[in-house]
Formats: structure tokens, sequence, C-alpha cells
């Protein structure tokens, strides 16, 4: 393995169940796509096993149970992916293999009519489910900021949408914009942690150009 490879990590998921963690690389490092490393600890060393996943660009990431989510652009949409994760050694190399196992498309969040991407910035997964951060932002023409957690239930093949929270309705966009609503996400950036039956989530809310209104930040 590349020595120099933690360089070019752009996204981390932990499997709290299996204690495995998962290393994807920035897009583009590799002609063919990239690579997810995979770090166990086998008695007092760690061990790394390295696999590539085709057609997807990864935007955040997520593991439990021995199944690694993913959120990103696959086929031009951007989904939610499942993978089951599978560790084997052929001779002198590690590899992980990552199976296909259930994908669904993640509808946009941005206000009606307008062209705004939905970025998915983290996902949380745990036994209770699947949980998509997402936020839509526009400073151009109509000017809005809003998030969105999505839940699915995953149940080994495919994802059932169970909720969506936290994002104003849509139709909400007036007088060039959507106006500050501290009841909902502005711009929710990442889960900073969870317990108790609790997910913590930064938002990191936005700073809108000294000639745009205040009431839309």
């Amino acid at each position: 393995n590349n020595q120099n490879f933690m360089n070019n990590i752009e996204n981390i998921a932990v499997d709290t169940e299996t204690g495995n963690i998962f290393l994807i690389e920035k897009e583009g490092i590799l002609p063919a796509g990239f690579r997810i490393y995979c770090i166990t600890k086998e008695a007092e060393n760690f061990k790394y096993y390295s696999g590539n996943p085709s057609g997807v660009k990864v935007k955040a990431a997520a593991a439990y149970n021995g199944t690694l989510f993913l959120a990103g652009i696959k086929d031009n949409d951007t989904k939610l992916l499942a993978y089951k994760t599978e560790l084997k050694t052929v001779g002198e190399r590690n590899e992980l293999t990552l199976a296909p196992a259930g994908e669904t498309v993640i509808a946009t969040i941005s206000p009606e009519g307008q062209s705004g991407k939905t970025d998915c910035n983290d996902i949380h997964a745990d036994d209770t489910g699947v949980y998509v951060l997402l936020s839509s932002t526009s400073l151009k023409g109509n000017i809005y900021s809003v998030g969105q957690i999505n839940r699915y239930e995953y149940n080994g093949s495919s994802f059932t949408e169970k909720a969506k929270v936290g994002c104003v309705d849509k139709g909400e966009l007036q007088n060039g914009g959507i106006a500050f609503n501290d009841k909902f996400f502005s711009k929710p950036v990442a889960f900073t942690g969870w317990g108790n039956d609790c997910l913590y989530i930064a938002d990191d809310g936005i700073n809108i150009d000294k000639e745009a209104s205040e009431n839309f930040r």
C-alpha cells in the first residue's frame, strides 16, 4: 500500500458493531475511480484491506454491522447505497469486497422550480435505521438555505423511507427567497454525536452577501 494514502482520504466511517474503520479516497486519485480501505485490528496489529466501488461519486459514508452505506451521485441521480462488506486475503493481497445490497434515490429538497442541487452532508446508521443529512443553498436569484434529515429503514437488501424532518415547506419561497426560521434547519453540516435516542447535529447557518436582506441567513 502507498504509505501516503492517508493524504488522499476524504471520508471516514466507523462500524461500531465490528470495530472496522473505512477510509474513502478522494475521487480522481486512480484513473479507474478510487479505493475504499478497511482497517481492522487483529491481535496487536492493524490490517489494511482495499477495494474499488464502481460508478458512484461518494459524498458521505457510514457503516453498521458489516454494511457500508454511501450517499452520492450514481447514474446521474443522488442516491443512498448499501454494500455488504467482506474481508479476505488472496495471496499477499488483503481485499475488501463490496457487494451491492440495495439503493434508493434521494429526492431534492430545493424549493419548487429551483435548480439548486441537494447535497448529502453526512450519514448515521444504527439499529433504528439510516439517517441522511441534506442541505440545499442558493445565493443567486432566489436566496435560500434549507436542510433536512431523511430516515430510512434498511432490511438488508432495500430501503424504505420512513420520515423527513427539519425542512421548511417548499411553498415558503417568496419575495426573492425563504426567510430564516429557527424552527428548521438552515445549513446542517454534520452529525456530531448520538446517544439516549438523540442525534446531535451541527447546523452551520449561512453568511449572506451584505447586499441581501438579513432576513435570509
